[in-house]
């Protein structure tokens, strides 16, 4: 395969997907702490509920 985009086009491209992965990155990790939290709050109402017998 064969580019035929310019430098300047190429860089901005690279630029681009360096700024998506980027983001991506933050999403996940964003995401996974999301889901500690639920996790953690599940935990809690567990043991509050199970503290009351």
């Amino acid at each position: 395969m064969i580019w035929l985009i310019s430098d300047e086009m190429h860089e901005s491209f690279i630029k681009t997907k360096l700024a998506t992965r980027k983001g991506l990155v933050a999403k996940k990790r964003k995401f996974s702490l999301q889901i500690g939290n639920e996790i953690e709050a599940r935990r809690q109402n567990r043991d509050s509920s199970t503290s009351k017998w």
